[in-house]
Order: C-alpha cells, then structure tokens, then sequence
C-alpha cells in the first residue's frame, strides 16, 4: 500500500494510526494499541466482519452484490430513461456540484459502486473509494486500473470511515446514502474527514424515481418495497448548523435530490 494512503488511514473504531504488517503470509493493518487487524485482500483493506453488519447496511450489501455484475449496465439504461442524453452526461449533471477540484486534491465517495464517476472527475486528482459491497468494490478496482485512476478502495461503512481528520477536499456520495443504516453517524464521519471549505454532496433517489424505476424491477422491487418515503428524502435536517452554503435541489425531472454543503473554516481563537 502506497504510504500517502497509509496516511490517510486510521483506525474507523479508535480513529488511531494503521501500520502495513504481514502475518501469517497475508497483508494487513495493525492498530497497535487496540491490538485490531484489519485484512488487505487484492490491496483492498478490509474495516468490518460479516458480524458487524447490521440494518439497512446488511440488506444492501447483499442486494448489490448480487446485482454488482449487471449493475453498470442497469445504471446505463436509467441514465437514458431519466435524461435520453446517456449516463456519462446524466451523472455529469450531478459531480459538476464538487466545484474546485484541481490536481493532486483528495476526492473521497462514500458508496463509490463500480466506480462510474472516477471517469467524470479530473483524472490528475487522487481518489479514494468506501463500499459495503466487495464484489462492487471489485469491478470498480478494475475500473480504477483501465482508467489510470489513482484510486484507494476500502471495504467499509459510512458510519465509522476508516480515515484521519480533514483528510479531503471534497466528500461526496452519489445512490447510497438513503439506506444507510445509521444517517446522521454517516454526515458526522463525512463532515468530519472533509478539510476546511470542502463541498459535501449528497445525491439519491426521490420517492418518484424509486416508484417510477426500481418498482417496475423485479430484483429491484423486492429489495426496496419495505423502504418508507422518509427515507427517500433530502437529509437537510442532518446537516449542522454551522455548516455553509447549504443548497437542496431536485434534479433529473424530480428523480433523484442533490444536498450539498460547505464545511466551515476553524473560528480563530480571540486574542488574549
């Protein structure tokens, strides 16, 4: 494992420093303190067990990866049904709202998927990637190599990210975040890894993209018909109030909201 992404890492239970170790001849990181390993499988790092999924997370996890093979192309033809103008250009639409990425920035996706948005955002950044999913997480580890991408992948949740503070310039989730187990646990971890000034956006399915799509989806139909039009929406109520430049939007003809925000700077201490 590159050492910048080392040092991007921590901890996601202690929030502590990682250190590469091998044992037993595999991969993993160590947290000496707790004693807690964690395993790097095809230089992916591994933060939870199969005992630790719990909720709405375990329900999805094995919904996308029982769909992870066919899901590229399932994201396709919904791209074209919601904009006739094909996914690249549809979720285009969506990513332009991290505004101010420049090269060698820290981009991080919570629920990056297959990794469909590393070709829409500057190639020259750095990229980091959580899921859930494995199988996911693997197609999108292949992606991330045909496109060049620097891209570090981890298998985790959004409740408790395995990165150091203020490690991103901009954090962002894009068809995730509405069935995540624990809400506000998620927009405190991804408020609490962005820098100072970095654009937090949040995008997922409106009641009406769920009704009008996944509800005519066999597969789709039976993961999501126990989810209530509360989960559907905008988290606004979750963002602090501290945060800035909060904007709510619906976008793609009602279909899906876009929630962003700016984290704060630090209020300089008054003089004594």
């Amino acid at each position: 494992m590159p050492p910048e992404s080392l040092d991007t890492l921590c901890d996601p239970d202690t929030k502590k420093p990682l250190r590469q170790v091998r044992k037993d001849g595999r991969d993993c990181l160590a947290q000496e303190a707790s004693g807690r390993e964690y395993p790097v499988v095809d230089g992916i790092p591994i933060f939870f067990s199969d005992q630790e999924m719990t909720g709405s997370n375990r329900k999805y996890r094995d919904f996308y990866d029982k769909i992870a093979f066919f899901y590229d192309l399932y994201i396709a033809l919904i791209s074209l049904l919601c904009r006739k103008k094909g996914w690249h250009a549809a979720r285009s639409e969506l990513i332009r709202r991290i505004s101010g990425v420049r090269a060698g920035d820290r981009i991080l996706e919570v629920g990056i998927g297959t990794g469909l948005n590393l070709a829409l955002l500057p190639k020259d950044a750095r990229y980091w990637g959580v899921d859930i999913s494995w199988k996911m997480l693997s197609r999108c580890r292949r992606r991330a190599a045909r496109l060049q991408r620097d891209a570090c992948l981890c298998l985790a949740q959004a409740e408790a990210l395995p990165f150091r503070e203020e490690s991103f310039h901009a954090v962002f989730s894009v068809g995730g975040f509405n069935f995540f187990t624990d809400k506000h646990a998620a927009v405190k971890e991804m408020i609490r890894v962005a820098k100072p000034r970095a654009t937090i956006l949040i995008v997922d399915e409106t009641p009406k993209h769920v009704k009008t799509a996944y509800e005519r989806t066999p597969l789709a139909r039976k993961a999501f018909k126990e989810e209530s039009s509360d989960s559907l929406r905008a988290p606004v109520e979750l963002v602090p109030e501290n945060m800035q430049d909060v904007r709510c939007e619906e976008v793609w003809d009602g279909r899906f909201y876009a929630l962003s925000f700016v984290k704060p700077s630090p209020t300089p201490s008054p003089a004594r």
